[in-house]
């Protein structure tokens, strides 16, 4: 990895493979369905985020993984089969799981470096990288708009939003 040339295939697979092994040695040790949520995003996530911005990852691998990570957790029972695909994404407060999402993650990472350029309080780094880093959006707003899209979605679904408002009324009436 750290050679002039980078062979990303090699690097991927690599990176696939650790996160795979690390999801899997997560699930199986039948954590709490919290503790399990923190561990994947503070140690299976951390390697693919790790690549990110180094390694050229597509939407289609990324999702890929996000599959696996369904599967697996499907498989051991972390995760109902029925279950909304985008709800461990969302946030626990919102009522989902707080899983963090590859592709989100993969996209921060390779904002972060424009972002920096772009707010960067040295004249010299702001007109050199001016044409050469495209900037869409801050990361955090990026993070948030996402979020925002994912409740939105969930709450629309028919069968979902009953939970949804189930547990608001709960929590209303409970504090």
């Amino acid at each position: 990895m750290e050679r002039g040339n980078i062979e990303h295939e090699e690097i991927k697979d690599t990176t696939r493979k650790e996160y795979t092994q690390r999801l899997k040695a997560i699930i199986k040790s039948k954590f709490n369905a919290g503790n399990m949520i923190k561990a994947i995003n503070t140690w299976a996530v951390a390697s693919i985020r790790y690549s990110a911005g180094i390694v050229e990852w597509m939407k289609a691998e990324l999702r890929s993984i996000y599959q696996k990570t369904r599967k697996h957790m499907t498989i051991q029972k972390a995760l109902h089969p029925g279950a909304y695909m985008e709800r461990p994404y969302i946030t626990r407060k919102e009522g989902g799981r707080g899983l963090l999402n590859i592709e989100d993650c993969v996209n921060i990472k390779n904002k972060a470096p424009g972002q920096y350029l772009k707010t960067s309080k040295d004249e010299w780094l702001r007109s050199t990288w001016k044409g050469l880093i495209k900037v869409d959006e801050d990361p955090e707003i990026y993070r948030a708009r996402r979020m925002i899209n994912r409740t939105e979605d969930w709450n629309n679904k028919p069968m979902h939003r009953h939970y949804i408002r189930q547990t608001k009324e709960l929590a209303s009436d409970g504090t």
